[in-house]
């Protein structure tokens, strides 16, 4: 049995515990100290376990505690959350990003703009252009609570892992 390990993280209020609510089947919270874990898992078939964690999003602005992060969780990947309707939030998004990716270059991952649904967001393609995000990061369409787009963002990220195309 093999466990994939994948961060899902963002600034507050982007739809993090909605995304791996919409995806797990088993779903929990942990509270360490002041901060909330929130943990999910799912079960691909009998050899693939997929386990999903979201660190505290009060902590995620902070630039220390991000680089001891990725040290200490060895994740296979890591996705990145966006409101896209939030441009104000653009800018802390952008640093989150550039510090998983300044860590090392190799981590899979892939950005999903969340509430896409929503009137005023801003689309994956604009995003990209927008934020100028490098075309080796998958940024996709999402709404954390339609589980066909969050797999959508899931899958994406394994193929990544693989190193394969997503065709």
């Amino acid at each position: 049995m093999q466990t994939v390990k994948i961060v899902v993280i963002g600034m507050p209020g982007c739809g993090k515990t909605s995304f791996i609510q919409s995806v797990c089947t088993d779903v929990s919270r942990h509270q360490q100290g002041l901060s909330t874990w929130v943990f999910g898992r799912l079960r691909v078939d009998e050899r693939l376990t997929l386990q999903f964690a979201e660190p505290p999003s009060r902590k995620v602005a902070d630039f220390m505690w991000m680089r001891d992060l990725i040290a200490s969780m060895r994740a296979s990947g890591y996705i990145v959350l966006l409101d896209s309707t939030r441009s104000q939030s653009f800018g802390k998004f952008i640093s989150i990003l550039y510090t998983i990716r300044g860590y090392d270059l190799n981590i899979p991952v892939v950005v999903g703009t969340n509430k896409q649904d929503q009137p005023g967001a801003w689309s994956a393609e604009d995003i990209r252009m927008g934020l100028r995000i490098h075309d080796d990061v998958p940024v996709l369409p999402c709404v954390a609570k339609n589980r066909a787009l969050v797999e959508d963002v899931v899958v994406q990220l394994l193929y990544q892992m693989l190193g394969e195309p997503s065709d």
